[in-house]
Order: C-alpha cells, then sequence, then structure tokens
C-alpha cells in the first residue's frame, strides 16, 4: 500500500522512529489503528445521540452516581 503524506509529518515520524527505535511502519500501523478506532467510537456516539429513545443523563445526574 502507499499513499502521499505531507513532509512534515514524515519529519515527526522519522524523529518518533529515532526516539522510540520503533519501526515506521509499526508507527503507522498503530496510529492507523487508533484513529480508526476513535472513528468508530464517535460514529457510535453520534447515532446514540441522534436516537430519541436513548436516555440522556444531565451532568447533574452524572455527578450524582459518581458522589461528586
Amino acid at each position: 500500500m502507499s499513499f502521499p503524506i505531507e513532509k512534515k509529518w514524515l519529519k515527526k515520524l522519522e524523529a518518533l522512529h529515532l526516539e522510540t527505535e520503533e519501526k515506521k511502519a509499526r508507527l503507522l500501523s498503530r496510529a492507523l489503528r487508533a484513529y480508526l478506532e476513535d472513528t468508530e467510537e464517535a460514529q457510535i456516539a453520534l447515532k446514540r445521540l441522534r436516537n430519541p429513545k436513548d436516555k440522556r443523563v444531565s451532568k447533574e445526574e452524572i455527578r450524582a452516581i459518581l458522589g461528586l
């Protein structure tokens, strides 16, 4: 697989590679996995937010549940 990447990101990747001695491919793989997981979680949250049947919990209710 190949894809374009901006020079500034290549420099950051190179710096991280040198600092951690982790392979660049591994760093990119971990970054992509984290991005996809975050995106998936955000989509689930939006789906729930848009569902009128889902119960909303107020900030006050959350604080009470947590004992804050």
